[in-house]
């Protein structure tokens, strides 16, 4: 049992490699929100029958530090989310060279881009991540607290091309200002402590 839909393949693709033949997923099933999830596998006391797993995102829970409910069939990825597993630098560097054979290995990798987009996520984006953990911390995860890729980025034939820095602060000052009045001073000051 999984968050999105979309993903649904990936999901089963994966989990069956890292069973490595001592079983295989016989089908994954969406259940949409993360808190969706977490009630199922909270509530999961049947016994017998085809095991179960339930699988939710890391999110910024890593980062806020904060522990997360356990359950025996709950998993949660060490990662902000699915796509971030699969946008690794291992996963893109074999990719980059299976797509470009004909070059060195370490041209392909180059070419990937993917050492960009690191430092441009690292430069634009890290600091926004940070309130938005601050804000899990604090357990502020309503939809103004939600990230949208397109009010933070640049466009370009209504396409999204690169995070702008500048839209990204102004988006974690407004958070900031945010968490302040709704929980005060001294309590995102708590929170911003054990996130640094």
């Amino acid at each position: 049992y999984v968050e999105d839909s979309t993903y649904v393949g990936v999901y089963k693709k994966l989990v069956n490699k890292a069973l490595a033949g001592r079983g295989s997923v016989a089908s994954v099933t969406p259940l949409g929100p993360k808190s969706a999830v977490l009630a199922r596998a909270m509530n999961d006391n049947a016994a017998g029958g085809r095991p179960r797993l339930y699988i939710v995102d890391g999110d910024f829970d890593f980062i806020a530090k904060k522990r997360h409910p356990s359950a025996p069939h709950l998993y949660r990825l060490n990662v902000y989310s699915l796509e971030n597993l699969v946008f690794e630098r291992p996963s893109v560097y074999a990719l980059s060279e299976l797509s470009l054979p004909d070059i060195e290995d370490n041209l392909a990798h180059q070419l990937s881009g993917y050492d960009q987009i690191e430092q441009c996520l690292d430069n634009d984006l890290a600091y926004l991540f940070k309130i938005h953990a601050i804000a899990r911390r604090m357990g502020v995860t309503d939809r103004s607290f939600r990230i949208e890729s397109f009010p933070l980025s640049d466009i370009y034939n209504g396409r999204v091309i690169i995070p702008n820095r500048q839209k990204s602060r102004r988006k974690a000052i407004q958070l900031i200002s945010e968490l302040k009045r709704r929980k005060g001073v001294n309590r995102y000051r708590l929170a911003r402590a054990v996130v640094d």
